[in-house]
């Protein structure tokens, strides 16, 4: 029960990173992919856009291409660029477990209008 409380404060408070930390490094690009997906839920580009690098593991790449193509006007070069890189990566063999790429191609071909992908 203290636990739980425990848990509730710190997500209460927005200390996510504090409330799981996992040796495992597949839970910690887990865990960071559930954060970034919720930062863009709350339209916090600038958050992924300067946590997550070039550094950063490949299941987190489509996230900061999803935040740089929601923070960019419509008809921009760079909401552009995003698309034609998420259609070049859709186009090529595609690896289903990789679901942070499925979804931030779905989000933004949803928002192009282009439903046939």
């Amino acid at each position: 029960m203290v636990l739980l409380l425990q848990i509730k404060f710190l997500v209460h408070h927005f200390k996510f990173s504090s409330v799981f930390q996992p040796s495992d490094p597949d839970a910690c690009v887990e865990r960071d992919l559930f954060l970034y997906r919720s930062y863009l839920a709350q339209r916090k580009f600038g958050v992924v856009k300067d946590e997550v690098g070039p550094g950063s593991p490949a299941q987190l790449q489509p996230l900061l291409a999803l935040a740089k193509y929601l923070q960019s006007r419509e008809g921009s070069p760079a909401r552009e660029a995003v698309v034609a890189e998420l259609e070049t990566e859709m186009s090529g063999s595609v690896d289903p477990s990789n679901s942070s790429l499925l979804l931030a191609a779905a989000t933004v071909f949803v928002h192009e209008g282009n439903m046939v992908r």
